[in-house]
Parts: C-alpha cells; sequence; structure tokens
C-alpha cells in the first residue's frame, strides 16, 4: 500500500480510494435496487401503526435485500482485499454488509421526529416490516461505528461505498479526521464548531482540532474508516434517496504488525 495512504489511515483515520469498484456494476445495483424499493412516504407505519406495534413488541423484519444480488465485483475485487489485508490482515470477516438509504426529506413524516430516538438515529422502526430489509436514515449526529458493538474491541473497519453519484444535497457522509485517535467515547460527543473547525473533547480530555470532511463522488468511489472515527450526515434534500453499501469488515486473529493494530496502540480506549 502507498505511503500516503498508511499515513492517512494512521493520522486521520480513513482511506478514500475513488474509482475503486466498476462504476457500472455500481450504478446497476443502485437501479436494481430502486426498482425493488420505491422510496416514498408509504414505507413509513402511520403514527397509530407505530404504537401499535411498539405495545405489541412486534418483532422486525431482518432480511437484507443484498441476499438478491452478487456482490463478487465488490467482495473479490483483488486490489480491494490487498488493502483490507493490509489493514486487518488475511484472516478477517465480512461481520455485517448492509444497503444504506438517506431517505428524502419530502418523504419523512414529520411525526417520527418526536419519536425518534437519539441514541439510535436508525429509523428502521418507524418502516413497514416488510420493507425493513435495508437501514435507513433521515441525518446521522456525529458517531463511531463502534457505538452498534458494545463490549467489542476496535479492531474492525466500515468500507463504504457510493453506488450513484451522491452529491451534497443528497446527504452525503460527512468525517471529522483524526477523531478516532481519542478512542472509545460515549455518545453524543462534545464537538464545538468555530468557523470552519471542529473542536472534539473526550470523556478523557483529549482534545481534537480539525475540519469538516465531506464525502461526495462517483458511483464506485469508496472510504474504509477506523471503527471510532466520528462521522455523520444530513438531511437529503433532494427527491431521489440516496443508496450505498455498507460493509462491516473484522479482524479475526489479532495480529501485532497489521495497520489496525499499530492504529490502535496509539488510542488509549479501544472497547465500546
Amino acid at each position: 500500500m502507498e505511503i500516503r495512504n498508511i499515513e492517512n489511515f494512521t493520522k486521520l483515520g480513513f482511506l478514500e480510494l475513488k474509482n475503486s469498484f466498476n462504476r457500472n456494476l455500481c450504478q446497476k445495483l443502485n437501479n436494481d435496487i430502486s426498482k425493488i424499493r420505491i422510496i416514498n412516504k408509504s414505507i413509513f407505519l402511520s403514527e397509530k401503526e407505530y404504537l401499535n406495534q411498539k405495545r405489541r413488541k412486534k418483532k422486525r423484519n431482518i432480511k437484507n435485500i443484498l441476499d438478491n444480488f452478487n456482490l463478487d465485483f465488490i467482495l473479490k475485487n483483488k486490489i480491494f482485499l490487498e488493502k483490507i489485508k493490509f489493514i486487518l490482515g488475511e484472516d478477517f470477516e465480512i461481520y455485517a454488509k448492509r444497503i444504506i438509504c438517506g431517505v428524502p426529506q419530502k418523504f419523512f413524516p414529520m411525526w417520527i421526529s418526536s419519536r425518534m430516538d437519539l441514541q439510535s438515529p436508525n429509523i428502521g422502526s418507524f418502516v413497514k416490516s416488510k420493507y425493513n430489509d435495508i437501514r435507513y436514515f433521515h441525518g446521522i449526529d456525529y458517531h463511531q461505528d463502534l457505538i452498534d458493538f458494545s463490549l467489542e474491541k476496535a479492531n474492525f473497519v466500515t468500507v463504504y461505498i457510493y453506488l450513484s453519484k451522491v452529491t451534497k444535497k443528497m446527504s452525503p457522509l460527512n468525517l471529522i479526521p483524526g477523531t478516532h485517535l481519542c478512542g472509545a467515547n460515549i455518545f453524543p460527543h462534545d464537538l464545538v464548531k468555530k468557523k470552519n473547525k471542529i473542536i472534539y473533547k473526550s470523556d478523557s480530555g483529549k482534545v481534537i482540532n480539525s475540519k469538516n470532511k465531506m464525502l461526495t463522488g462517483e458511483a464506485g468511489d469508496v472510504w474504509i474508516w477506523h471503527s471510532c472515527l466520528l462521522h455523520g450526515t444530513e438531511f437529503n434534500v433532494t427527491s431521489k434517496p440516496r443508496f450505498s453499501l455498507r460493509l462491516i469488515l473484522r479482524q479475526k486473529k489479532n495480529c501485532n504488525n497489521k495497520l489496525i493494530n499499530k492504529v490502535n496502540k496509539k488510542i488509549r480506549n479501544i472497547v465500546a
């Protein structure tokens, strides 16, 4: 792996890999998903349906829309796998894979805002069960992916792949470079914006001064980031849903000479 990429992952907490996957195949996956899943107000429960479901404690559908598609063009991509193995080692696993949908604001029922759990920005509990084979979001506060993995170590990375062109109006991902070095911290995070800078204070008192990085891009662009890196999104103000592929890849066997382990040695707390 290039020295520049190693330095970026170590100091900034992420890698940016433009045009890593076949753009046409990514766009085709996006289009095929769009045919199966029309995103509008009809995917949501009514407030009455939501309250009834909550009282009955009805289990949500845990199917995965990706079971309908062949992802070999991504998961067997040799150049991509080389980079992952350099970070995690030869012995890694696909811990999770999901299609993430940034729901257009125009389709988001406003009553949901008062019912949302601020600790869990996933709005799947407000979506009809038959549509819950995708993860839906309507803007996400800055958070760490480690938040979803109780008592886990930060020995995994998030891989985020755009399946179509994503503009600044389509709820692109926003990263805060360098914040992974503060390690695992409790949500919500202590962030102060001053002009074009963001000041992040960790639970232990460590302070990081950084700038937001907005991830706009094309189909096939990919970002890989450390599980302690702060990231979030704003609202999708277009009428078009933003579908992206998110992979969680985890190191199965500890390898002290791999990049993730070298980075973690610089971090005080790597357990959720």
